[in-house]
């Protein structure tokens, strides 16, 4: 079988997928080792394609069974195309450093309950319970709630992570930066318990590594809260991402 994989490496300036032969059924979004000229790279399978009428090298070995959800896989692509970027530039965003430098940790990801894990009751008042209903009643997917600091955003915003939670769905909510202290990562942890993956930069590599490993192995819903690079985690079951002040410059890259 023959498969189309985005290396991890630039190796050439248009840098795209390059094709490899593999003995196993292999799916899109699996990640893998490939030998790239003299070295090795790791790389995340794009599509299973027919035999080229060129000569190919086979795929090293597969690292995780478990593939990147199908939207980040098309999120690389679009990403390259809109940016003109290399995808294997593109590709290093989606996979912590450690991968494929690091033996696979014996850890799994906590078992969650759709039922939450501390103090369930989220205290509305008219203006938010106001809101929700507003914010229910647009069809868009994509919309806007704007109020001022301190008018009672966080409370909406954990009603929402509720509901999703109940649809077994996962939410990701982006901040500018993040502090363990916040007053919303405090509440959220209140409410949701152990349900609750911070992303920070005060991680280090192998905790990013062990935090994605088990992201990508887990198929229960997660709340992910962390800043920009928090929306590249490898979420199944994505259903609501929150964008926390989403007008400050923190979530741009000039280059």
């Amino acid at each position: 079988m023959f498969y189309e994989v985005i290396p991890t490496k630039v190796f050439r300036q248009d840098g795209g997928v390059l094709t490899y032969s593999s003995d196993l059924k292999l799916q899109s979004g699996q990640i893998v080792t490939i030998p790239l000229g003299r070295q090795s790279a790791v790389g995340i399978i794009s599509r299973q394609v027919k035999k080229p009428n060129f000569s190919t090298r086979p795929i090293t070995s597969l690292l995780y069974p478990e593939p990147i959800p199908q939207y980040l896989l098309k999120s690389i692509f679009w990403l390259s195309d809109y940016y003109l970027c290399p995808l294997p530039t593109v590709a290093n965003l989606f996979l912590p450093s450690k991968v494929g430098k690091q033996k696979k940790s014996n850890d799994i990801a906590p078992h969650h309950s759709n039922t939450f894990t501390k103090n369930n009751h989220i205290p509305l008042n008219t203006n938010q319970l106001r809101a929700l209903r507003q914010l229910d009643a647009i069809s868009s997917t994509t919309k806007l709630l704007h109020g001022i600091t301190g008018s009672g955003k966080t409370n909406v915003y954990l009603q929402l992570i509720a509901n999703t939670l109940k649809n077994n769905k996962s939410t990701i909510l982006l901040v500018p930066e993040i502090s363990l202290t916040s007053q919303l990562v405090q509440e959220a942890q209140k409410i949701f318990g152990d349900q609750v993956i911070l992303i920070h930069s005060q991680q280090t590599d192998t905790e990013r590594y062990r935090t994605w490993q088990n992201l990508l192995q887990s198929n229960q819903p997660q709340i992910i809260i962390g800043p920009r690079s928090a929306l590249l985690a490898p979420v199944h079951n994505l259903g609501l991402i929150i964008i926390d002040e989403a007008h400050e410059t923190a979530y741009f890259q000039e280059n």
